[in-house]
């Protein structure tokens, strides 16, 4: 039942991250224009834009396999919450200015749902890491039971 639930929220990322993703490759020069309309200094936006497409494609490739299927929810969870921070700071207006919210999942998403959107997959990834530590905690018990 765990097994099921991890692969759930597992694949529930890697189609997140595929999504989005291919559809900001898609879009190529509509998310590098959206990206300059952020708050980082232009000389950054190739760097950011590959970043964040190739980040989100390795973290969906991380957590197919078992192998590294934690680490890639550790990361996921991590990166989530760094783009909260990053919400948050832009709601609160500490950069002076409200950028536009068109460089999240949808540019039909504003800051608030996108914020939402985020803390929904940052506690499907917390779940995903406390259930695969407890997964993995109870291998390693019934393994060592069989070879003691």
């Amino acid at each position: 039942m765990k097994k099921n639930i991890i692969d759930f929220i597992s694949y529930s990322f890697v189609a997140l991250f595929v999504f989005v993703a291919l559809s900001k490759l898609y879009i190529y020069n509509e998310f590098v224009s959206q990206i300059r309309s952020q708050v980082f200094p232009d000389q950054y936006t190739f760097v950011i834009v590959w970043g964040i497409i190739l980040l989100q494609l390795t973290l969906a490739a991380l957590l197919l396999f078992n192998k590294t299927r934690l680490l890639g929810l550790y990361l996921s969870t991590f990166l989530l919450i760094a783009f909260n921070v990053y919400i948050h700071l832009v709601i609160s207006n500490f950069y002076g200015y409200m950028p536009c919210s068109c460089a999240g999942i949808s540019k039909h998403f504003s800051w608030w749902r996108q914020l939402n959107f985020n803390y929904y997959f940052i506690v499907l990834g917390i779940i995903g890491i406390i259930l695969s530590h407890w997964n993995n905690s109870i291998f390693v018990q019934r393994r060592s039971k069989a070879n003691g």
